[in-house]
């Protein structure tokens, strides 16, 4: 026998000559096309709940839901220097000014 060739499995040769002869529930095929009809006219999902059901589907899985938290304290951590870095400028102006007062009270400070 040559090595490709598969060997018969006897169990597929008996689900081969298998065969159903048991009746159909009755009503059976008019179920199964009122079970389509009210399938048909279920409302369809609207997009704001498919999203809500897909991030909630993301968030269960620990990888993603790192690495929005690391998203999350990247940007804070951005936001905070920025905001920092504009309120020092700010400080930094009237201290500047101040001291050009403090030097010389007739001189007005340039901006």
């Amino acid at each position: 026998m040559p090595e490709n060739t598969p060997t018969p499995d006897p169990l597929n040769e008996k689900l081969k000559s298998w065969n159903v002869c048991g009746p159909l529930p009755p009503r059976f095929q008019e179920n199964v096309w009122k079970r389509v009809a009210a399938r048909d006219k279920s409302p369809a999902i609207s997009f704001w709940r498919a999203l809500e059901q897909r991030l909630t589907s993301a968030f269960l899985r620990p990888a993603f839901a790192s690495a929005y938290l690391a998203l999350l304290l990247a940007a804070g951590l951005g936001t905070g220097y920025w905001q920092g870095r504009a309120k020092t400028a700010q400080l930094d102006k009237a201290l500047a000014a101040k001291y050009v007062q403090a030097v010389d009270p007739y001189q007005t400070p340039r901006e």
